[in-house]
């Protein structure tokens, strides 16, 4: 009976090891290029009430992350959290906009 139990349990940790993981490709192509992002005052404004409300919710007021890092730097990380947060395009790209205007150049 132990061998059976050990035998299912080692089986289900390598189907769940070998299960495939989210590209990195594909999480990284919901944010866009630089040149798509808005500029303007207001759209950076909506991204930052974006920022405190959606991503404050879960890691506090750390915004020392966004002026740490380039956009291209951030990309991968908003990406993966941007889809966690269940945020719209729209809420992206205005997330995006206050992301370049605060990201280390």
């Amino acid at each position: 009976m132990k061998k059976v139990i050990l035998s299912a349990f080692t089986a289900a940790i390598v189907l769940v090891a070998c299960a495939p993981k989210a590209s990195p490709a594909k999480t990284n192509s919901i944010m866009p290029a630089i040149s798509e992002i808005s500029s303007s005052q207001a759209t950076i404004d909506a991204g930052h009430a974006i920022f405190a409300t959606k991503c404050t919710k879960c890691h506090g007021a750390k915004t020392n992350y966004v002026t740490k890092h380039t956009y291209d730097e951030a990309k991968p990380v908003m990406a993966s959290m941007a889809q966690k947060a269940k945020l719209t395009t729209d809420e992206i790209g205005r997330l995006s906009a206050f992301l370049v205007a605060n990201a280390k150049k």
